[in-house]
C-alpha cells in the first residue's frame, strides 16, 4: 500500500499509520513552501527509523496551500502512476484546501481511500467517497521516546555531551528522591510503553546542539509526557521554564506537561497559572497515583451518546 500524506506543521499524523499499519511500504509527501521543512525532517527520519517493514519515501511534492486545481491535479498525478497499488490518501494535515483537493482527487479512483487521524478520539478513520462506510480503528502503537522525539528532530542522550555514551557523574540533588519515585512508579505500573528518566534532548540549531534535561519522559500510544519534579516551595518560573521547554519539543495535543511537586497544596493562582499554560499538577496528596494520573490523561476522549 502506498500512503500519500499531506505535511503540515506536526508529524505524528504523518507517522501513526506507518506504526499502525506494517502493509504501508512507501510514502509520498506532499508539503508546501512552509511545510517543506518539516518534510524533509519526516523524509529523514522515516528513512532511518527501524520499522517493522520496509518503506520507500519518494520525492516531496510541492504544492500551492490554497490553489485548489493545483493540489488536485498533483495527488491524481501520483495515483494514476500506482496503477494495480492500493493507495491511501492521509488528509489529516495540510490546509483545508489541501485536504478537499485530496478528496477531489481520490474520486473515481477505485484503489484509493482516504485517512483521519482523529486524535481526539484515538482513531484511525478511513472513508471512500460516494460511500456511506466508514473504517474505524483504534489507534495502537508502541513507540519510545527516543523514536517520539526522534521524529521532532531532537536526539536523545544520558548525558549533556552527546557523543557521550553513559549518564554524568553528579552530586546528590534534594530533589532526586522525587524523581526517582515518579519513575519507578511509572516503570512499575504497566501503563507506558517508555519510560526514561533524567535524559538530555538536544535540538541541532545552527549546528549546534543545545541541550535540555527532563526529569522523567514517558510515552503511551503514540503521545509524549514531559514530567517537571519539584520539592520545596513553588513558583511561577517553574511553570514557565516547563511550558517553553515542551512548546519546543512539540505543540499541540500529542505532548503533555505534568508538574509533580512534594507540596501537598500549591496556592491557587499558582493552580489556575498552571491550568493556563496547559500543565497538569500532581501534589504531594497524589504522589502514590502518580502513574494513574499522568496515563489517565492520554486515555481517549469518550464519545457523547
Amino acid at each position: 500500500m502506498i500512503m500519500i500524506a499531506l505535511v503540515g506543521e506536526q508529524p505524528m499524523p504523518v507517522l501513526l499509520p506507518l506504526w499502525q499499519w506494517d502493509e504501508i511500504t512507501a510514502v509520498q509527501l506532499f508539503a508546501t513552501q512552509t511545510t517543506m521543512s518539516v518534510a524533509d525532517s519526516l523524509a529523514n527520519f522515516i528513512k532511518k527509523e527501524q520499522f517493522p517493514q520496509k518503506i520507500e519515501v519518494y520525492k516531496t511534492i510541492l504544492v500551492e496551500a490554497y490553489d485548489l486545481y493545483d493540489v488536485t491535479e498533483k495527488i491524481k498525478e501520483a495515483i494514476s502512476a500506482f496503477p494495480g497499488e492500493k493507495v491511501l490518501i492521509n488528509l489529516t494535515s495540510g490546509t483545508k484546501i489541501m485536504s478537499l483537493g485530496a478528496a477531489m482527487a481520490a474520486e473515481g479512483r477505485g484503489n484509493a481511500k482516504l485517512l483521519y487521524v482523529n486524535t481526539q478520539d484515538s482513531r484511525m478513520l478511513t472513508y471512500k467517497l460516494n460511500e456511506p462506510d466508514v473504517g474505524i480503528e483504534e489507534i495502537c502503537v508502541n513507540i519510545t521516546v527516543a523514536q517520539y522525539l526522534g521524529a521532532h528532530g531532537f536526539l536523545v542522550t544520558p548525558n549533556q555531551n552527546p557523543e557521550a555514551t553513559t549518564a554524568p557523574v553528579r552530586q546528590p540533588r534534594a530533589g532526586d528522591w522525587l524523581e526517582d519515585k515518579l519513575y519507578t512508579q511509572c516503570q512499575e505500573s504497566g501503563f507506558f510503553d517508555d519510560v526514561q528518566l533524567n535524559r538530555f534532548i538536544h535540538k541541532p540549531i545552527d549546528d549546534t546542539l543545545i541541550p535540555n534535561e527532563i526529569d522523567v519522559m514517558v510515552t503511551k500510544n503514540g503521545n509524549l509526557g514531559v514530567c517537571s519534579c519539584k520539592t520545596g516551595g513553588l513558583n511561577t518560573k517553574m511553570l514557565n521554564e516547563l511550558s517553553t521547554l515542551a512548546s519546543r519539543i512539540s505543540t499541540g495535543i500529542y505532548c503533555k506537561k505534568f508538574l509533580v511537586t512534594s507540596n501537598d497544596k500549591p496556592s491557587d493562582d499558582f493552580c489556575n497559572r498552571a491550568k493556563k499554560e496547559f500543565i497538569q499538577i500532581i501534589d504531594g496528596n497524589n504522589l502514590d497515583n502518580a502513574a494513574e494520573i499522568i496515563s489517565k490523561a492520554f486515555d481517549k476522549k469518550k464519545r457523547e451518546s
